[in-house]
């Protein structure tokens, strides 16, 4: 009887665990404070939480900028030029979209705008934003 109800428990206790303090589900340290085998606060735990969150954010944001860029650069090269002002476009609605949350590289920005004027003074726009 005893082994039934702690099996059927234990799962619960977990929950419980992972409700109350993340850190506790995996019976140990979990990497969040490496370097040390101690436990965060709560508190802590939010913060460290938080910045890798936003530091995730940063990241993707430069990773489709670049990916956008780099669609746009292909566009060029098969002379599809509204489809390059159009991606270089959308790398600029990207980052002003999260602007409030994450910077975007400034180099990328220089790019995508130095490109997308290039492409617009020489007429390769069939429509304006």
């Amino acid at each position: 009887h005893r082994s039934l109800i702690t099996k059927l428990l234990t799962p619960l206790h977990t929950l419980r665990q992972a409700c109350c303090h993340p850190q506790l589900v995996r019976r140990g340290y979990v990497a969040l404070n490496p370097g040390k085998k101690s436990y965060l606060t709560m508190n802590d735990l939010l913060k460290k939480l938080i910045t890798q969150a936003k530091q995730e954010g940063r990241e993707n944001l430069r990773v489709l900028v670049s990916a956008l860029n780099g669609q746009a650069a292909i566009h060029i090269l098969t002379k599809k030029w509204q489809e390059a002002v159009d991606a270089y476009r959308e790398a600029m609605q990207s980052w002003k979209n999260h602007e409030k949350n994450f910077d975007c590289d400034k180099l990328q920005r220089i790019h995508t705008m130095e490109n997308l004027a290039y492409l617009l003074k020489r007429g390769h726009s069939s429509h304006s934003r």
